[in-house]
Order: structure tokens, then sequence, then C-alpha cells
């Protein structure tokens, strides 16, 4: 009704009778009503360069979510750009909200460009009130949050939730936000293994969210505080909290869930050495994330069945699935996930001597994570790597141990990289 959108007439005769009996004045419907403003969808129809891609004949029948995934990145940057100019509503800056969560799973890199563009546009509204524009924008940085984390980039990831809390503070009525966003950052913790603070992180985010009586908000939680007793090495522990947890979510009918809870099982299990009820929780987790549409979860349970294969000494499917997972990484826009997948299959390549193979295999893992711009002593344990393969002197342990680096040097940048002759890194 705000935006001048269309709605039930007996609703905005409500309000109009309200405003008189408050004012005690006959306000006309244009003094109540915004007039309309163009949406997302309105200006990418009525956009005169069908030149931006080829494709665009028939788009009135995809969804908004899929016209933007199907542009090609020259589309994509024109028709940013057109929106950045032209988008002047909340309700345009919502449906780019909307936009990034469908596709944040399926294309994390466009998905952070729109959350971007939604934290863009509402800064340049000029009507907004203040607590509505900083919950908009404490929502576009937890979602661009969530992407960067998907794309391998934790520091920004951080640096966007220290925005996205700053704004839910701000705009003083989203408590229950807030807590969302604690939780973000908790996972974000957990892929750069700290897994202390993250515990400190999650447990605040519970806090918040059982106040606020999100039920799946908690559960959420109790999972990732399942996954972090798991790092650290209670094994049975942890197995018996994801277990205990499944019935809960069942309960629920909450199957995304379901099916995170059975790939944390699948982990469990093999590093409990049970390979027979891994493969099991496996099934059940590729299943249900293909029925849900989660392209990124498909590709990390393969690499995920890659290595069970390997443990089951299936070599020749593992590596197949190895690199069948590394190919749809990247795909989907996540080059640092595809190269820790290659660094797992350059140890098998390392232990059957593929050496023809493994060359090049290193050289392009190094040139992935150079790209992306990791720290000092990182670049060097890659450039050891590389040199070990190229001298035929790397074995599995090697590749381990730089990997092993390579994580840590996100949370300990100032630890030198030091070769194995030399002790531990």
């Amino acid at each position: 009704m705000r935006e001048g959108c269309r709605t039930l007439a007996r609703s905005e005769n409500d309000v109009a009778a309200a405003l008189r009996e408050i004012t005690h004045e006959d306000l006309p419907r244009s003094a109540i009503f915004e007039e309309r403003q163009p949406s997302v969808a309105d200006l990418l129809a009525a956009s005169s360069n069908r030149r931006l891609d080829k494709s665009r004949a028939g788009t009135e029948k995809l969804t908004l979510a899929d016209q933007f995934l199907q542009m090609s990145d020259e589309a994509f940057a024109a028709v940013r750009a057109m929106l950045r100019s032209s988008l002047s509503s909340e309700a345009a800056a919502r449906e780019l909200l909307d936009v990034g969560e469908e596709i944040l799973d399926r294309k994390p890199p466009r998905a952070e460009a729109i959350y971007s563009l939604a934290s863009d546009s509402v800064a340049s509204l000029p009507h907004t009130p203040a607590a509505l524009g900083h919950s908009l924008r404490g929502l576009a940085q937890k979602g661009r949050a969530n992407a960067l984390r998907m794309m391998g980039k934790y520091k920004d990831a951080l640096a966007a939730l220290v925005e996205s809390e700053r704004e839910f503070q701000a705009a003083r009525y989203c408590k229950h936000e807030l807590g969302l966003a604690r939780y973000c950052r908790a996972t974000v913790l957990f892929k750069m293994e700290q897994w202390v603070e993250a515990y400190r992180a999650v447990h605040s985010a519970r806090g918040f969210l059982e106040a606020e009586h999100d039920r799946a908000g908690v559960v959420n939680c109790d999972i990732l505080m399942a996954c972090i007793t798991l790092e650290w090495g209670e094994l049975d522990r942890a197995r018996e909290m994801f277990l205990a947890l499944r019935k809960t979510v069942e309960g629920r009918r909450d199957y995304r869930r379901l099916a995170d809870l059975s790939m944390n099982l699948v982990v469990c299990n093999l590093r409990r050495r049970d390979t027979f009820e891994a493969g099991l929780w496996l099934g059940r987790a590729v299943r249900k994330f293909r029925e849900l549409g989660l392209a990124s979860e498909v590709t990390r349970a393969r690499w995920c069945g890659a290595t069970l294969a390997l443990a089951q000494g299936q070599r020749a499917h593992a590596l197949q699935e190895f690199k069948a997972a590394a190919a749809e990484f990247e795909a989907l826009g996540m080059p640092l996930d595809a190269a820790f997948v290659k660094l797992e299959l350059l140890g098998v390549l390392i232990e059957d001597k593929k050496w023809r193979e493994a060359e090049p295999t290193a050289v392009s893992v190094a040139n992935v994570f150079l790209t992306a711009g990791v720290r000092p002593s990182a670049a060097t344990a890659l450039e050891y790597l590389r040199e070990a393969v190229r001298k035929r002197s790397a074995n599995a342990e090697t590749v381990s141990r730089v990997t092993r680096h390579i994580r840590r040097a996100e949370v300990f940048p100032d630890e030198p990289f030091s070769s194995f002759t030399e002790g531990p890194a």
C-alpha cells in the first residue's frame, strides 16, 4: 500500500477511515498513497536495449531470478548499470533482495552483485524512513556476506556482517535479523576454522533467536554447535547431537536442514571410519539436495562422495568424482572450493605416481589461490608445493600440510610456512 501497489479496496478504505478519525480531515487518496514506482521487472521489460542479450526473447515467461541467471556477463553488467540509475522505490530494493536469495545457491558472484545494488539503491531513496532504510541495508549486507562466504572471501564476508549488524542495531526493531546476522558470522568463522570464536558467535545468535521465538533459527544454531563439536574431535558426541537434532528437524518438516544433517553425519562417520553408514547418509543427502534444487550443495556432496569412494578403495571412481566436483564449483563461480577439491585430487595423483597429470593440477591450484589474493605465507606454501611436484619429491603428506597452512593463513596471517625438512607448518 505504501508503494502504491494494488491491494484490497477494503484495506485501503480502512486506512483512509483511520486517518480521517485521527486527523479529523477527509484526506484525498493522493495524500495517503504514494504513486506506484517502476519495479525491477518493469524496468527490465521496458529496457529498450534488446541487444544486451539475444536470449531476452521470451523472458516474460521466466521468473525475475531466472532472467538474471540467464543473462550473459556483458548483459548483466549493462542491466546492473541501468538499474543503478533507475531504481527509486523500497519495493524495488525488496525485489532485488528476493532475487539475491533465489540465485544465491546457483550463482553466488551474481547474487553478491545484486545484494550490493540493493544496498546502494536504498541509500539513494530520499523519502524512506530512517529505521526502514537501516533494516533494508542490513538485509542486503547480510545477503552479501552469505554470497562472499560461498565464494571463499571470508574477510570480506566478516566486513559485510559488521555493516549488517550496525544497520540492524540502528533500525532498533530488528532484533531477530540481528540474531540471523550473528549466526551468519558464526558460519563464516566456522569456515575459517576459528572454532572458539565461531562457538561464541553462535551462542550469542542462539540467545537472540530464542528470545524472538525463532525455533528454526535455534535448531540451526544447535546444528552448528554440533559441527564445532565434531571439529574439536568429539566424534561420538557429535554423532549423538546430529541424530538427536534429526528428530526435531523431521518433526518440523524442514527438509533443507534434514539434508544438511545427513551431510554432517557423512563427515562424522567418515572420521569414525564407518564408510558403510557414511554411504547411507550420503545417499539421503544427495537425493534431498537435488529435490530442493541446491546446486552448490549437490556439488559439495559429490566432493564428499569422492572422499568416501577413496576410503572404500575405489580410486578410479574417486578421481572421476573429484574432477567433476571441481568443474562444477568452477561453473558455479566458486573457484576456491574448486581449488580445495583439486588439492585433494592432487594428493591422490601423487600417491598413484601420475606425475604428468599432477604437474598441471598443481599449477592450476596455485594460480587460483594466487589470483584470489592469499596471504604471503600461503603463496610461499603453494610455490613449495608446485616445485615439489615438479621435482617428483612431493607426497600426499606434502599436499595435506600445504592445504592446512593455506586454511590457517587466513586466521594466522603472520604464521610463517616452513619446509617439511625444517619442521611443521
